[in-house]
């Protein structure tokens, strides 16, 4: 009866079967079980040690067998800190000036990759799109004053211009040479 934690010699009396007493004794070896703990961070998703994957915080623990043949647990605290992902659109006249530098001169999807808060890799996508302001040039020939199209008259020879809105919302330029 009872139970050992140490190793050691144990002897125990008993009377044998003729009535005389008897000693027993074993030697017992005890060999401990192990616990070990650690922490890990990772972004969006951690491996663990022992195979699969942990993609939210929390104590992931795995039972294995040490040298001595004891069952031993493995505990790991995983924090999990996650990327972001962000969009949204923007309309210009011409070109665009990306927030993250440089400059979008063409429609089309702009990304950047970036580290957040929590030092996780984070994309922006920008939609950009790219309306166009015109630039037109005629030439009218009249005798004593040419009526321009946006009002008003030319009475010499010269260029005559008048900036106007163009149907993209774009500003524009129309340049008339007015020969008189």
């Amino acid at each position: 009866g009872g139970s050992v934690t140490v190793s050691g010699d144990y002897s125990h009396t008993f009377t044998n079967s003729v009535g005389c007493d008897s000693v027993h004794t074993r030697h017992v070896t005890i060999n401990y079980s192990n616990t070990s703990s650690g922490s890990a961070t990772a972004c969006d998703s951690y491996s663990l040690p022992w195979g699969g994957s942990a993609t939210v915080t929390g104590d992931y623990s795995h039972t294995f067998t040490n040298q001595a043949g004891c069952d031993s647990i493995r505990t790991l605290h995983v924090t999990i800190n996650y990327s972001n992902a962000s969009s949204g659109s923007a309309t210009a006249c011409d070109s665009y000036a990306l927030p993250w530098g440089g400059s979008a001169t063409t429609t089309g999807d702009y990304s950047h990759t970036y580290l957040n808060q929590a030092g996780c890799d984070s994309i922006r996508t920008l939609h950009i799109t790219i309306n166009y302001s015109n630039s037109i040039s005629s030439s009218a020939t009249a005798c004593n004053s040419y009526a321009l199209p946006w009002g008003g008259s030319a009475t010499s020879s010269g260029d005559y211009s008048h900036s106007y809105t163009n149907s993209a919302g774009c500003d524009s330029v129309r340049i008339i040479h007015v020969t008189i």
